[in-house]
């Protein structure tokens, strides 16, 4: 089996990872495009500066063209610059060069060598290229000065222009690393929040899947509009495999009422057939396998249309008077078979419950059922009611043994060792039925009776009392 993944550690990892990738490209993009736009920038200025200074070409009064060096500023250039044009670190160099390529003026720095003259009149040129006394990389604009057959350049060092890039880009990162950050964090929590805040309605339809047993299948429809759209095609199809489920469990318990009803007509011809025999003893072995047939079948049927039953109304009953009438009811069975019955009610007050009348009755039916035909050596019943929501049925005779009392109140479990002998169809009616009522009935072992005896604790659902009325009151009257 493979080991299941957390969608929320999956999503995180990825949307960080992506975020990463992300910002590091955009950042590179950003560094590029600034570092590119800033060399566009200064090759314009490059431009400007030499068409602006092509007019101080001119000549002098011997004839002689040459370039006029225009005056410093007043205030000095921004650091580490010295000048425009003079210091140790100028801001520009010039050079002037006839057409032949010759140099005619320089300003001794930032000089290109230059034997081919590529700019024309009106159509000024960007170069790029080492100078001829240090090496380093300059750029350099060419303009043709076409009154005086000249080419003036005009530069300046590459150097100047990556190290204010590079300060500029690192102001930025150092400026936005917090923002970067903040993304990084900020990704995956709002990516975890997402994903819990959609997947609250799965979680919802989780809780209503646990809920789901065999006895509210028939209505255990699971919401699919508290799910995610693309887990509703999912939930659909497991809503019609419950009805396919229940459709197929709805006629089995159809079929079973049939089948009980259908036996019924044949075990009663066959004990009439028996009763008119001769008696002996396989007469009454007879007879009894047939009273036997009889009360499967009928717990067959008691089974059977619990199980179909859609639902009983669920109330608040007066416990000590619904015990007191079913018992009423199974007194006679009980003397009959030379059973004394007992029944111990709270004088205090009465106890109040969640169920249903005839599901308690069918619960204290089969116990007496099986204190009849199961319970030898034994001759007391005795029904305590409390303390609190709770019903003790308790007799004196074989007992259960270790084994069945876990085993006895499962469905369809036989009891075939000891005393006892049946089907144990009886006590799982009567587990079906307390279910019903939310309640639950217990095997209480109780060593130090002798006889052992069985003893049943029903638990059920405590209720209020409802308010008494003038009507009420005229009844209990």
């Amino acid at each position: 089996m493979k080991n299941s993944y957390s969608l929320e550690v999956r999503v995180v990892v990825v949307g960080a990872l992506v975020t990463a990738i992300t910002l590091t490209l955009c950042t590179a993009l950003v560094a590029l495009e600034f570092v590119r736009g800033e060399f566009a920038i200064e090759e314009r200025s490059l431009v400007s500066q030499a068409i602006e200074w092509s007019d101080r070409v001119g000549a002098n009064s011997s004839g002689q063209v040459q370039f006029a060096v225009p005056p410093e500023p007043v205030k000095a250039p921004d650091a580490p610059f010295t000048g425009v044009l003079k210091g140790k670190s100028p801001i520009y160099g010039y050079t002037l060069f006839n057409s032949d390529g010759k140099e005619i003026q320089s300003s001794g720095h930032y000089v290109l060598q230059r034997s081919k003259m590529l700019a024309k009149s009106g159509n000024p040129v960007l170069l790029e290229g080492p100078d001829r006394t240090t090496g380093n990389m300059l750029f350099v604009a060419e303009v043709f000065v076409p009154k005086h057959n000249v080419y003036l350049h005009v530069s300046r060092l590459r150097a100047d222009e990556e190290a204010r890039a590079n300060t500029f880009f690192g102001q930025i990162v150092e400026d936005f690393v917090w923002l970067a950050l903040a993304i990084l964090l900020g990704v995956p929590v709002a990516t975890v929040l997402t994903i819990r805040l959609s997947l609250a309605g799965l979680r919802r339809v989780a809780r209503q899947a646990e809920n789901l047993d065999i006895e509210n299948l028939s209505e255990g429809h699971i919401d699919s509009e508290d799910a995610p759209h693309e887990i509703q095609p999912i939930l659909k199809a497991f809503n019609a495999v419950l009805d396919r489920i229940g459709a197929g469990m709805q006629a089995k318990r159809e079929f079973s009422i049939h089948v009980a009803h259908e036996l019924r007509t044949p075990l009663a011809n066959l004990r009439l057939r028996v009763e008119g025999a001769p008696d002996g003893p396989d007469r009454t072995s007879m007879l009894a396998d047939i009273d036997a047939m009889t009360r499967l079948l009928e717990q067959l049927l008691h089974i059977a249309r619990l199980d179909a039953a859609a639902s009983f109304e669920q109330r608040p009953l007066n416990l000590n008077d619904v015990i007191g009438a079913a018992l009423s009811d199974l007194a006679p069975r009980l003397l009959t078979h030379r059973w004394e019955i007992e029944l111990d009610v709270p004088s205090k007050a009465d106890v109040w419950v969640i169920g249903h009348e005839i599901l308690i009755s069918l619960v204290l039916r089969n116990l007496v059922e099986n204190v009849i035909h199961h319970a030898w050596g034994g001759h007391e019943v005795r029904v305590e009611i409390g303390p609190g929501p709770q019903v003790m049925f308790a007799d004196d005779g074989c007992g259960l043994g270790a084994r069945l009392e876990e085993q006895m109140l499962g469905k369809f479990t036989p009891a075939r060792s000891g005393t006892r002998k049946g089907s144990g169809l009886g006590l799982s009616i009567c587990r079906s039925a307390m279910a019903r009522m939310g309640g639950t009935i217990t095997v209480a072992s109780d060593p130090s009776h002798a006889p052992p005896g069985a003893k049943f604790l029903m638990q059920f659902q405590s209720a209020s009392p409802p308010p008494v009325t003038a009507e009420t009151r005229l009844q209990k009257i």
